[in-house]
């Protein structure tokens, strides 16, 4: 019998709509619409949802103890054993969704219910002792309750971010980053539950173990960096980066440093680990000041752009062409004017150099892409360096719309450096124009896979690819500043170059900064061209 029957004189009627429908559903007897009455009732009742979850736990558990045939007084020791035992949730685990119907298993599930609930032991619910403490976030878009800097994640407790990066300080030595959307729960202490979405486990030597729970099992975490990611249809990967992972199944599996387990539906398999699948690190707090260079393209006419900023002077966009192409052309821009390029052999250059190295920086504008675009129409939009040779990777930083749909959706925003990318989620290929920036952030070991956001419209983009490559952007032996329209690889005249040699479409309102710009800055980008 549900353990909420005990009190059921001083319940209201919503607490005994509930009771009843939480009955029906371990008894078996629930319809679908009474299931969907469940959902509803429970959405948003922390208690009742709370209370419904120890329930589903304690039901499964005296489920497996009636199979084994234990005696009453037996069973009623394993089960208060395995409730006080730390580790009880390898016994819940066993038997999650194993509910059954007999009679004296009903019987006994009251009987179990009621010393529940007199002795308060709530299998850890009845602590709400803080968990965790939100100690950074990037563009974050709550999918539930809102959470600032600072605030306590009490034991129990859920973050759902639809969007963003979210980090969260488990202690002293441990820290998690929530990559949106994802869903993920603070258990109890060294213990936290991954619904969906991807998240990064990082510590520092000592911290210890700690449980990772997700739909397909629970992972031990030895290491220092460890990366989990959680489809919404229930399949998992756990990416080891550094240290080790016991996986907690029927066989003890290891995966070891460098290695990567996927599970699914009935099966599991090996992996390569695969550092380009998180984000390790927040960006760094705006440093305001830095120098920036900008083109806003308003002049209308002439076969040349004046640049504006702290590294503006000399640096005007000069109109080109060769391929048989025209120089670009003057149209109308989102404001002002703008510039269109043929994808056949226009193309701009200044004498600005770029940002170099690992720098952080910010590349900002107004892009329109046609809605026939062609895939030999797509690199770059706007690019420097050098990548004079497969040799040189990573030495080149180019922006343009994704052509190779063996890295990433086509039409996407992607930014490459040779053999490294990444590749956004939202198609371009509209017609409209759209607000973009790419955003390279500073830090230990800068990569285009783990340190780079995009912002389409003022909104950060999920990213639908990733592959590594450590930046260190070399212009000192560039034999060109930046290139707009340009293919930073098309170095002389080619046909036969494998994915063309020119952009085609229009930008407006250019600005690029050697620091790394937050959502906040970059939105107040798009209200400043108006």
């Amino acid at each position: 019998m549900y353990q909420f029957r005990i009190g059921e004189d001083v319940m209201g009627d919503r607490e005994r709509d509930i009771v009843d429908l939480v009955e029906a559903q371990f008894e078996g007897s629930a319809s679908g619409d009474e299931r969907a009455a469940l959902i509803e009732k429970l959405d948003g009742n922390d208690s009742e949802l709370a209370r419904f979850r120890t329930q589903s736990q304690v039901d499964a558990m005296l489920s497996v103890v009636m199979e084994e045939g234990a005696s009453e007084a037996a069973y009623m020791e394993r089960v208060m054993g395995a409730i006080r035992d730390d580790d009880g949730e390898r016994f819940s685990r066993e038997v999650i969704g194993r509910i059954r119907t007999k009679k004296r298993w009903l019987q006994a599930a009251a009987v179990v219910a009621m010393t529940l609930f007199i002795s308060g032991v709530w299998l850890g619910l009845g602590s709400r002792e803080p968990m965790a403490e939100v100690s950074g976030m990037q563009s974050v878009v709550w999918g539930a309750e809102a959470y600032d800097v600072g605030d306590e994640i009490k034991q129990g407790g859920s973050v759902e971010v639809k969007s963003g990066l979210l980090q969260v300080g488990i202690d002293e030595k441990r820290t998690l980053i929530v990559e949106g959307p994802a869903r993920v729960t603070f258990k109890k202490a060294a213990v936290v539950e991954v619904d969906y979405g991807r998240v990064m486990v990082r510590s520092e030597e000592g911290a210890g173990a700690y449980r990772v729970v997700t739909p397909r099992g629970a992972f031990e975490d030895f290491g220092q960096a460890v990366g989990v990611a959680v489809t919404e249809g229930g399949e998992v990967e756990t990416h080891v980066l550094d240290g080790s992972v016991v996986v907690v199944n029927e066989d003890g599996e290891k995966v070891k440093v460098e290695e990567a387990l996927r599970m699914e539906s009935g099966e599991s398999r090996m992996l390569v680990a695969d550092r380009g699948q998180f984000y390790t690190s927040l960006p760094p707090e705006v440093e305001l000041g830095k120098r920036s260079i900008s083109w806003s393209f308003d002049e209308g006419a002439g076969d040349r752009a004046a640049a504006r900023g702290s590294d503006g002077e000399g640096a005007e966009m000069v109109f080109k062409s060769m391929d048989g192409g025209g120089i670009p052309e003057w149209v109308e821009g989102p404001y002002g004017g703008g510039l269109l390029f043929d994808g056949v052999g226009s193309y701009a250059e200044s004498r600005y150099r770029g940002v170099a190295g690992s720098q952080a920086r910010t590349v900002s504008f107004w892009l329109k892409v046609p809605e026939d675009f062609s895939v030999r129409q797509g690199f770059g939009i706007i690019s420097w360096g050098v990548l004079d040779n497969r040799s040189e990777v990573g030495k080149a930083w180019q922006i343009s719309v994704n052509p190779i749909d063996s890295e990433g959706p086509v039409g996407r925003l992607r930014l490459g450096l040779g053999l490294g990318q990444v590749v956004g989620t939202k198609d371009l290929r509209d017609g409209q124009w759209h607000h973009v920036a790419v955003v390279l952030y500073g830090g230990a070991q800068v990569d285009v896979g783990t340190h780079v956001l995009f912002y389409i419209d003022g909104q950060l983009e999920p990213v639908s690819r990733r592959a590594l490559q450590a930046v260190d952007t070399e212009i000192a032996d560039a034999k060109h500043g930046v290139w707009l329209g340009r293919n930073v690889s098309y170095q002389k005249s080619d046909p036969g170059h494998a994915h063309g040699g020119f952009f085609r479409g229009a930008i407006d309102e250019l600005q690029i900064f050697d620091t790394a710009l937050d959502q906040d800055t970059i939105r107040g980008l798009m209200q400043e061209a108006k």
